[in-house]
C-alpha cells in the first residue's frame, strides 16, 4: 500500500544505484529517491534530468540539456525507497542518461500525473495493451490488478525482435487463443502469473506475427465473466485502432496517452492532447483518459 503522501510532487535530487540492458533494445535505471517511491503510484511517471549533478565549480550542462525527459515508473518498490524506468536511446537526452552510473546524484521531479489504481477498475478481467516503450506503465500497474484478483491478459507489440525493450520467456497462456496454447511473453508479466503474448511486425519463430489487434480481436470474441476493459499505451496510430476496436465493440477503454513535455507540472501547456472538452494537459489531466474523450486528427 502507498503511504499517505500520495498526492506530493517532490523536486529532488536521487542516487542512482544500477543500470542494466532490458531486453534488446533498452536500459533500465534503478534510482533510490525514498519521497518519490513512497508516494508513486500505477501510471505516473517523472521528470529526469539527462545529466547527473556536477561537482562545485564544474561547467554546467548544455542548453539542450536542460529540459528534463518524461519517464513511466516500470517498477516502484516503496519499502526499499527505489524505483526502475526503462527507456531506448533515441537522441541526445537518453544518449547522455545512458552514461549514467552507480552513485551519480541527478535532480528528479515527480511523481508527476494521475495514477490510475486497481479500485479503480470495476472489471475482473484487464487486458494491458502494450506497443515500444508504452509497456513500462503497464507493467508498473499490473502487480496491483493481480493482487486486487483480477485476470490480467497482456498484448505487446514491436517492429522486430531486436527491438524488445524486456527479457522474454516461454508463456503457458491460462487463456488460449485459437490454436495457440504457449507462446513467447516479457518474462516480467509471465512471472507476475499474467498471460502474455508479442506479436513483431517482422516474423520470428516463437512470436506472434502481425499486429497487437489481431490477437485483441481473438480476445474480445471469447467470454468474461465480471466484466472486461482495455488500458492501452504505445503509438497514437496503435491507440487509435484500439478506441474504435473498443467502441465497436461495447468495450470499456483508457488510453494512457504520452506527449513531449516542457514543466511537467502544466504551467507550460506543451503536452496537450484534443478531448471532448477540449484540450487537456497529459501531465496533470492524464495521462489517463478514457478512449472515447479523446479526439483524433
Amino acid at each position: 500500500m502507498k503511504k499517505s503522501n500520495s498526492n506530493a510532487i517532490f523536486d529532488t535530487i536521487a542516487t542512482v544505484i544500477a543500470q542494466k540492458p532490458s531486453g534488446t533494445n533498452a536500459y533500465t535505471l534503478t534510482f533510490e529517491c525514498p519521497e518519490i517511491a513512497e508516494a508513486a503510484q500505477p501510471i505516473q511517471f517523472v521528470n529526469i534530468a539527462p545529466v547527473p549533478l556536477t561537482a562545485e565549480g564544474s561547467p554546467g550542462p548544455a542548453l539542450d540539456m536542460l529540459l528534463r525527459r518524461p519517464l513511466g515508473f516500470s517498477q516502484v518498490r516503496p519499502e526499499q525507497g527505489r524505483f526502475d524506468v526503462i527507456y531506448q536511446v533515441v537522441g541526445r537526452g537518453t544518449q547522455a542518461m545512458a552514461d549514467f552510473k552507480p552513485g551519480d546524484r541527478v535532480r528528479i521531479l515527480g511523481p508527476l500525473g494521475m495514477p490510475l489504481t486497481a479500485d479503480m477498475i470495476k472489471a475482473q478481467t484487464v487486458i494491458l495493451v502494450g506497443g515500444g516503450l508504452g509497456l513500462p506503465p503497464l507493467y508498473d500497474l499490473a502487480p496491483e490488478l493481480i493482487k486486487a484478483g483480477k485476470e490480467v491478459i497482456v498484448i505487446a507489440g514491436a517492429r522486430a525482435e531486436n527491438l524488445l525493450i524486456m527479457d522474454t520467456q516461454q508463456c503457458k497462456l491460462k487463456r488460449p487463443l485459437p490454436d495457440i496454447g504457449e507462446t513467447t511473453g516479457f518474462k516480467p508479466f509471465v512471472e507476475l502469473g499474467a498471460d502474455c503474448v508479442i506479436t513483431l511486425d517482422t516474423p520470428a519463430e516463437g512470436f506472434l506475427s502481425g499486429l497487437v489487434t489481431e490477437p485483441l480481436n481473438k480476445y474480445l470474441e471469447q467470454d468474461f465473466d465480471g466484466g472486461l476493459e482495455i488500458i492501452a499505451c504505445g503509438p497514437p496510430i496503435m491507440m487509435k485502432v484500439i478506441a474504435q476496436i473498443a467502441r465497436d465493440r461495447g468495450v470499456k477503454c483508457r488510453l494512457i496517452m504520452e506527449a513531449r513535455m516542457g514543466c511537467g507540472l502544466g504551467a507550460c501547456q506543451a503536452c496537450v492532447c484534443k478531448t471532448t472538452d477540449g484540450y487537456k494537459r497529459v501531465c496533470t489531466e492524464g495521462p489517463v483518459f478514457d478512449a472515447e474523450d479523446i479526439v483524433w486528427e
